[in-house]
């Protein structure tokens, strides 16, 4: 039965439109993917830790259970950075200054955003923090500059000031995963990105939750499992010790001295960092957490996969998840694309 079932799904993967290369991503074949059943169900407490709310290790802590990916799809290599964002903001900045323009684009922002227009702005970074959060430049109903306040929110006991201040603008942090992001700000940089992909079959959309799993367990032909990577846990860390993703391992009874950063970031880590999986993806688990396009219970609010540099070992196991409402831009979540045929 499951050699049929296997062979039905490759014909149809066989029966699908070839996906496009586009640089950047990697494609995920439709099949059915073993997932190891245990999961966390978890929330972040007011202190921006994780709450583990349901935890279900399965009968046996290996116990694998079936995922159906019915139709093939790529998905990002990295989480969209800073940099990438930056490239939409100001894109959504030209288009409404047409004609307009004084030819400086920080300028032009600082126009939109309706800063002092006698102050000069030389830099990014001198935008960002005299604006202070207003966010009145807008795309497709949403507006297009992170949350400001998302990193004092998170984190209330002030230590995460500076990272509201410098994260998204300052030159270092360019290549870091964009955070402060909400669920529709998300899907209208998927639709500007699939307006510049110009097809009438394909789009940038946000993973869905099988998807996403699908990314991180199967393996591509040809490949042996990576013994070690994220999604075979515990193996958080290589033979020499070193850990292999950017999670919280403080409660790692192996090493109990563990604290936030010995993994090599006290918060987020460059887009490309660590080793990438199987399918050449980085950071899938650990680093940002990432929206999915997968409803929560509570119709307001979508999945979020993958686990935080914040969180423990749990929360990035494959099926683990939290949800969170899709206005609300938070800073342990970003997200990455992929690349579908259209609906």
């Amino acid at each position: 039965m499951r050699f049929i079932t296997v062979f039905i799904l490759g014909l149809s993967a066989i029966c699908q439109a070839q996906i496009p290369k586009i640089k950047g991503f990697r494609k995920i074949l439709a099949e059915e993917v073993q997932v190891p059943k245990r999961m966390s169900i978890y929330s972040w407490d007011s202190l921006g830790e994780a709450k583990l709310a349901v935890v279900d290790t399965g009968s046996s802590k290996n116990e694998l259970i079936p995922i159906q990916v019915k139709r093939s799809f790529a998905i990002g290599e990295t989480e969209v950075t800073n940099k990438e964002w930056w490239e939409f903001v100001f894109a959504v900045v030209d288009e409404k200054m047409k004609g307009n323009s004084s030819g400086n684009q920080i300028s032009d922002l600082a126009f939109l955003l309706n800063l002092d227009t006698g102050s000069k702005f030389e830099n990014l970074v001198q935008v960002w923090m005299y604006n202070r959060g207003r966010n009145n430049i807008v795309y497709d109903g949403v507006p297009v500059l992170p949350s400001f306040n998302c990193w004092l929110e998170d984190f209330p006991e002030g230590y995460a000031k500076p990272m509201a201040e410098y994260y998204f603008s300052h030159p270092a942090y360019m290549d870091f995963p964009v955070v402060g992001i909400s669920h529709d700000q998300a899907m209208a940089y998927c639709k500007w990105k699939s307006k510049q992909l110009n097809s009438d079959q394909w789009m940038f959309s946000l993973p869905t939750e099988d998807q996403f799993i699908a990314a991180s367990m199967s393996i591509p032909q040809n490949k042996k499992k990576l013994k070690g990577y994220a999604p075979y846990l515990p193996f958080t860390r290589n033979s020499k010790g070193m850990i292999l993703l950017n999670y919280n391992p403080s409660n790692d009874l192996k090493v109990p001295d563990n604290h936030l950063a010995s993994d090599g970031h006290m918060y987020t880590a460059p887009s490309v960092s660590y080793f990438p999986n199987q399918n050449g993806l980085y950071n899938l688990h650990g680093n940002v957490a990432e929206w999915t396009r997968t409803k929560g219970t509570n119709s307001n609010e979508f999945l979020v996969k993958g686990g935080s540099y914040i969180d423990p070992l749990p929360c990035i196991w494959p099926k683990s998840y939290t949800s969170l409402h899709h206005a609300k831009g938070d800073s342990r979540v970003g997200f990455r694309m992929v690349l579908v045929e259209k609906e």
